[in-house]
């Protein structure tokens, strides 16, 4: 289920420029003016090469993370995400592209190896982060953004919750939303995340929800859906 929300990222500064042997080994500096004399790179990998760019990430094990909210001060695990990327003209170099982190009141949060989605406005970043306040790691903390001449640019890809709890039929209530990566490949979402009074939030009862998404400039929107109370996906 996603928890809707942004997560910090770099900007507004010069982009950080290093050899990207550095980077394999070395941590930027997060929530100081240095980095954590502890701080390990704990992965480290080549994510795609898009337009002539070769996208690289770095997840750190960094201990300079602050005490977000009570009982989480321990955690320092994959709990930072660097992605740089590196011209094909000067490969030996690297420039930090977007840095996610976890925000005060966010708890801990487990961030993993960054995926490429072909979809039809072009290829999407798809940063995955999983957590909650109490450290279960229940929740994706999410982000979607579209490759475009060397930039990432924002797309909003949750919005449509909202407005499609207010077309579900009487009864029926959308709790969340899942995995939306098959969805921006295919436009197609299935959801059994369909809840009627008196459910609890481990076994939701009402059903399969099939939805059929647009794009909106930037925006995923609902296009159509098609709701079965009995649980069936509906046939393609």
């Amino acid at each position: 289920m996603a928890a809707l929300g942004g997560m910090s990222h770099a900007q507004g500064a010069e982009p950080l420029r290093w050899a990207l042997d550095e980077f394999r080994t070395r941590c930027v500096a997060l929530w100081s003016d240095e980095p954590h004399p502890e701080c390990r790179v704990a992965e480290f990998g080549e994510v795609a090469v898009l337009d002539g760019w070769t996208l690289f990430f770095a997840v750190y094990d960094d201990p300079a993370m602050p005490i977000l909210i009570m009982g989480t001060s321990g955690w320092r695990q994959r709990n930072a995400l660097v992605l740089l990327k590196a011209d094909r003209l000067d490969p030996q170099e690297a420039t930090v592209l977007h840095i996610r982190k976890p925000e005060r009141g966010d708890g801990p949060i487990m961030y993993h190896v960054p995926e490429v989605i072909e979809t039809e406005l072009g290829p999407v970043l798809f940063l995955r982060g999983t957590g909650s306040g109490d450290g279960s790691f229940q929740f994706e903390y999410d982000e979607h953004w579209l490759w475009r001449s060397g930039a990432l640019v924002p797309l909003d890809v949750h919005g449509w919750l909202y407005p499609m709890r207010e077309r579900m039929p009487d009864g029926f209530a959308l709790k969340g939303i899942g995995d939306l990566r098959d969805a921006l490949r295919t436009l197609t979402y299935v959801s059994r995340d369909v809840a009627v009074a008196g459910d609890l939030d481990c076994c939701p009862s009402g059903g399969t929800l099939r939805i059929r998404f647009e794009w909106d400039d930037l925006t995923l929107r609902v296009e159509s859906f098609e709701h079965d109370p009995g649980g069936q996906v509906p046939a393609e």
